[in-house]
C-alpha cells in the first residue's frame, strides 16, 4: 500500500532583486480545518494561547471533530509550543486545563456523550471537510445530544428550551 504524503509541493522559480535565478520546492500541509465567521466574535475572549490551543485541537481533531484531550494530547500541546518558538514559550498542564475549561464554557467544544477527556469541536464554528458533511454532522449531533438529553444550544445559538418551544 503507498503511503500518502500529509504535505502538497509546488515547484517555485523566481528571480531575485540580485538577478540570481532561484528553484526550490515549497511543501504545504495537505489537511487543515475552515473557521466560519460567526465564531469572530468568541474568539475575541480568548487569551492569545488558549486560541493558538484551540487551533492545534483543530488541526488535530478526526473527520468528525472530535479529539481526546489527554495528558498525552496536552503534552503534546506543550511540546509543539517549545518547538515552534525555540523553547521561549512554556505553557503549564495548569493553563492548558483551564484553556479547556474556558473552550467549554465558550460552546468552542463540548463533551461526546458526556464523556471526561472525549470531545467535539463544535462544527458550527470549525469543520475539516465539505459544507454537506458538515451539515449532516451538525444534524446527527443536534438529533443524537437532544435524545440523550444533552446541551445543545452551543450547536443551535439558542437556548435549548426555545429551540424546544418549552419556555
Amino acid at each position: 500500500m503507498k503511503k500518502t504524503s500529509a504535505y502538497s509541493a509546488i515547484q517555485v522559480e523566481g528571480l531575485t532583486t540580485k538577478k540570481k535565478v532561484v528553484k526550490r520546492v515549497v511543501r504545504f500541509k495537505k489537511l487543515g480545518c475552515k473557521y466560519y465567521f460567526n465564531a469572530q466574535h468568541i474568539f475575541l475572549q480568548l487569551p492569545n494561547k488558549g486560541r493558538v490551543f484551540f487551533d492545534f485541537l483543530c488541526e488535530n481533531m478526526d473527520t468528525h471533530n472530535r479529539v481526546t484531550l489527554d495528558l498525552h494530547f496536552k503534552k503534546a500541546f506543550i511540546d509543539f509550543i517549545k518547538e515552534i518558538t525555540v523553547n521561549k514559550t512554556a505553557i503549564s498542564l495548569d493553563s492548558v486545563d483551564q484553556f479547556i475549561l474556558k473552550l467549554k464554557k465558550l460552546g468552542l467544544i463540548f463533551t461526546v456523550n458526556d464523556t471526561k477527556a472525549y470531545y467535539a469541536v463544535n462544527p458550527k464554528y470549525a469543520y475539516k471537510g465539505s459544507e454537506e458533511s458538515r451539515l449532516r454532522l451538525l444534524k446527527s449531533m443536534i438529533e443524537k445530544r437532544l435524545l440523550l438529553g444533552l446541551p445543545i444550544d452551543m450547536l443551535i445559538g439558542v437556548s435549548t428550551d426555545d429551540f424546544l418551544g418549552t419556555n
